[in-house]
């Protein structure tokens, strides 16, 4: 632009080449030498080789800088409301910020026809008002969030505005979760807790009379059952902030994991009436690792699937040798299914699913995720297979010793 002008104001001077009618053949050598001693003079004057440097250097901050920036004419219709804009000028990370490609001289409403009325009424307030705004909203056809700052520029009469802006989307994600954890944290907690209060309450009464009746330890055993379950929930909130912190600690030793299964099966047998619980453990190596975090890991999955199985239901746990240095463990039942949608991220933080599509089902979506970290730091994997809408299989895979074998069970 500053080129531009500067070679009209150049050529009208009156120290430019006087230009006959006649000279302007393109094909005539004088016109050919004009035009080329024009250039030179152009490039040699010392205020224009300054304005092409000033041009250079607002070139490359325009397109090295990371957040998105465009110029844009507001259209307005006979009625003064804004309508649409269109893109005049846009730097190298408004596509990557957007997704937009090749936006200038292309209008909003042909790029993206369902974009929000909100983004045509505030920038055509800053064309009209030329007062500058600062804003964050979403712009859902582009499936982002922006930070944004706008400001008329040019003349008035031009309708222009100049955008600088920036994807906030990992910021938004972040203020979801802790909304999320607040929402989840404050309801799961207060369950317990109100059970606790009841029992309590009901505990001292009874204990106020001359003569206690009821069932005494019956009061107890139910206070002691929130009593755990809100411990629980506390711990699943530690052991969280220390995943997230790096501050798990692991204290590896070699052992028999057809033993732990074994030692973690009969401590479930008393939450599983009804429900069978068959083994199919055969012949794997030791494995070094964790031995308390690998029975956390066994607890969680395998009472999952006690809870998500239907009464008269069967869970069958499995061992096998899954190549020559790693073991693979698998918890299979047939009760509560897991829409396919939702495999992906069982293992996510503070997933859970919808009480309408799986009513009576508590927690604070930490379980399993805590799971797939202790796994992911013992270097193994773990994985959700659901294959109809009442199958669901867990399995995970840790090294193992490839020397030596433990006896099946």
């Amino acid at each position: 632009m500053y080129m531009r002008q500067s070679m009209k104001q150049l050529y009208t001077s009156d120290t430019s080449p006087q230009l006959h009618p006649q000279s302007f053949k393109p094909s005539s050598p004088f016109f050919l030498k004009e035009i080329q001693d024009f250039d030179t003079d152009f490039k040699t004057h010392p205020i224009e080789r300054a304005l092409i440097r000033t041009e250079q250097k607002y070139k490359a901050l325009f397109d090295s800088i990371d957040e998105g920036f465009c110029i844009i004419e507001v259209i307005f219709d006979p009625n003064e409301r804004p309508v649409d804009y269109r893109f005049l000028e846009v730097n190298a990370a408004f596509e990557r910020q957007t997704g937009i490609v090749n936006p200038t001289g292309r209008c909003m409403r042909e790029i993206a026809p369902l974009h929000e009325e909100h983004w045509f009424e505030i920038y055509g307030k800053v064309a009209a008002t030329g007062e500058p705004v600062r804003f964050e909203n979403q712009a859902k056809q582009l499936n982002h969030w922006y930070e944004v700052y706008a400001f008329r520029t040019g003349d008035p009469e031009q309708r222009q505005v100049a955008i600088l802006f920036k994807d906030i989307d990992g910021r938004k994600t972040v203020d979801q979760l802790k909304d999320d954890f607040i929402s989840i944290a404050s309801h799961e907690l207060r369950t317990p807790l109100t059970g606790i209060k009841g029992y309590t309450d009901l505990l001292k009464r009874q204990l106020q009379k001359p003569t206690p009746n009821g069932d005494l330890l019956t009061l107890v055993n139910k206070l002691n059952k929130q009593v755990n379950r809100l411990a629980n929930l506390v711990n699943n909130l530690l052991e969280t902030t220390n995943l997230s912190r790096g501050e798990l600690v692991l204290t590896k030793k070699w052992f028999d994991l057809n033993e732990l299964i074994v030692a973690c099966i009969s401590q479930l047998h008393p939450i599983a009436p009804k429900r069978t619980l068959t083994l199919k453990l055969t012949s794997v190596p030791p494995i070094l690792a964790d031995q308390k975090r690998i029975a956390q890991v066994l607890t969680n999955i395998i009472s999952n699937a006690i809870k998500y199985t239907e009464t008269e239901g069967a869970i069958v746990v499995s061992t096998a040798k899954e190549s020559t240095d790693s073991v693979k463990v698998t918890v299979h039942n047939m009760g509560v299914g897991i829409y396919h949608k939702y495999v992906g991220k069982v293992f996510d933080r503070f997933f859970r699913i919808s009480n309408t599509e799986m009513p009576n089902h508590s927690g604070m979506g930490l379980g399993l995720y805590i799971c797939a970290e202790i796994i992911k730091r013992h270097n193994g994997s773990i994985a959700l297979e659901s294959t109809s809408t009442s199958e669901v299989i867990f399995s995970f895979t840790l090294p193992c010793k490839a020397t030596t074998h433990c006896t099946p069970i």
